[in-house]
């Protein structure tokens, strides 16, 4: 499957809705299972913000294009292109001061569902994750 991202982006904005009157900021650009990924143009909709709710589903973004605040449960983070950022379901998130040409691809993962070695506990989205790295170069014998 491959979305091709010049033909998501000029099919911006897609059509008025009740919450965006002038045009809807997002089109879906693929879906397989519980899987989809859209493209999220929040200017295109001419509401001056993004108005989005939580989601029953984990996301990615994946910024491609200029700059934005992005707002998750209460923490304010720069982002630029290039930028992953993760939400998990149900926190509260959005983007604020985003430039006219901020767009990122939106994808949707599976239903978070804790596995029987997990706890139940919702996972706080404020947590830092660390990336581990390893070295391509052996270690010195001791």
């Amino acid at each position: 499957m491959k979305a091709d991202f010049q033909s998501l982006l000029a099919a911006l904005p897609q059509t008025a809705s009740a919450n965006y009157p002038l045009g809807t900021p997002f089109v879906s650009g693929m879906a397989h299972g519980s899987m989809r990924a859209e493209l999220f143009v929040p200017a295109c909709s001419g509401l001056g913000h993004d108005i989005q709710q939580p989601h029953t589903q984990d996301e990615l973004y994946v910024v491609q294009g200029g700059r934005s605040i992005f707002c998750l449960c209460g923490e304010r983070l720069q982002v630029q292109i290039g930028d992953l950022l993760f939400v998990p379901a149900g926190a509260p998130h959005h983007f604020e001061d985003f430039s006219p040409d901020f767009v990122t691809w939106v994808i949707f993962t599976a239903t978070r569902v804790a596995s029987a070695n997990q706890t139940t506990q919702p996972h706080d989205p404020r947590t830092r994750f660390t990336q581990q790295t390893t070295s391509s170069t052996p270690e010195s014998p001791p």
